[in-house]
């Protein structure tokens, strides 16, 4: 009988770390509707988590 396939997550591996290029934040203000004010709070958590990470390069 068959052995069932393994399949799991390599760690440590030899791949190149791509890092993006660096992004600003942006701001709110009054003017934005609540939508966009979401938008911009979606983003600049996305911004953070990534740079948290390693994966953005540094401000020039």
């Amino acid at each position: 009988m068959n052995e069932p396939q393994k399949v799991g997550w390599e760690t440590g591996g030899s791949a190149k770390e791509d890092k993006i290029e660096y992004v600003s934040l942006q701001r709110i203000n009054d003017k934005m509707s609540a939508s966009e004010k979401a938008g911009v709070k979606i983003w600049n958590t996305m911004v953070n988590w990534i740079r948290d990470h390693g994966g953005m390069e540094e401000k020039e």
